[in-house]
């Protein structure tokens, strides 16, 4: 088989946005001639995230969850003076 043979029929990989999703759209030229083309969903590899990330993540979040309580429980105790004030 000469090499002009194989390259005119190797396929050609093209990625492309569906809707969120990325596919991988395979195609060789005589395909695109009889505009043919098959989508194969693209392999992803699932990344693992190590732990101490995780948790320093997790504890990130709770402190600034702590520190919006705390906000609020200040505004509160604020809006319940004034109202007091208000009052007499």
């Amino acid at each position: 088989m000469s090499s002009k043979k194989v390259a005119t029929d190797e396929a050609e990989n093209h990625t492309s946005m569906t809707r969120g999703k990325t596919l991988m759209v395979n195609y060789s030229k005589n395909a695109l001639e009889n505009k043919t083309m098959e989508a194969v969903p693209q392999k992803k590899k699932l990344e693992k995230e190590p732990s101490q990330d995780i948790n320093k993540s997790a504890d990130a979040f709770i402190q600034r969850f702590r520190q919006q309580l705390l906000l609020q429980r200040l505004e509160s105790l604020e809006n319940y003076e004034q109202m007091l004030k208000r009052g007499t």
